[in-house]
């Protein structure tokens, strides 16, 4: 159970809707919850459905990165990327980033297996996230968070797949 009272899944409807081509993600408290779709019988986005957090108005794109890139490189990916209809991707930040971990699924472990990340952001692969934020005092120096313990550090010189994100006119938060 959730601290809504809820199993582990809502109802469809409950905390989030479809809107066009996009799941809307709502926030109740500092709680992230993924919706299942009893619609479509999927409990994620699937294809190239991208995730809508109205609390931080933002659209996440539906996957992440195949291969891990540098920072530059993931720039680039975000800037170029053309997907769901929309051409003005970025990098997250590094709150936006924050917002995709489950603190309830934080492990301290550095060995956990245990992914951290809210259902819709979940990835079977081991390795980091970019941040579009840059460590205060460095250069060229993103913060990243490890996908298995949700830990966000300096990643300079490091590689790391990417999950661009686009702002929305959903906005009723702040980022």
């Amino acid at each position: 159970m959730n601290s809504l009272g809820l199993g582990p899944y809502p109802r469809a409807g409950t905390l989030g809707h479809i809107v066009g081509n996009a799941m809307i993600l709502s926030h109740t408290a500092a709680v992230v919850i993924c919706i299942v779709l009893i619609t479509t019988g999927c409990n994620h986005p699937s294809g190239d459905q991208p995730i809508i957090d109205d609390r931080l108005g933002i659209m996440w794109a539906p996957r992440v990165s195949e291969t891990m890139l540098s920072w530059d490189e993931a720039l680039q990916y975000c800037r170029g990327r053309k997907s769901a209809g929309y051409s003005d991707w970025r990098l997250p930040t590094r709150g936006e980033l924050e917002s995709i971990v489950n603190p309830e699924l934080v492990d301290q472990n550095p060995d956990s297996k245990v992914v951290p990340l809210y259902g819709p952001f979940s990835t079977p692969a081991e390795g980091y996230l970019f941040s579009g934020t840059v460590v205060p005092g460095y250069q060229n120096a993103p913060w990243v968070m490890n996908i298995r313990n949700g830990h966000v550090f300096n990643g300079q010189g490091y590689r790391a797949f990417v999950r661009c994100v686009r702002d929305t006119q959903f906005t009723t938060g702040r980022r």
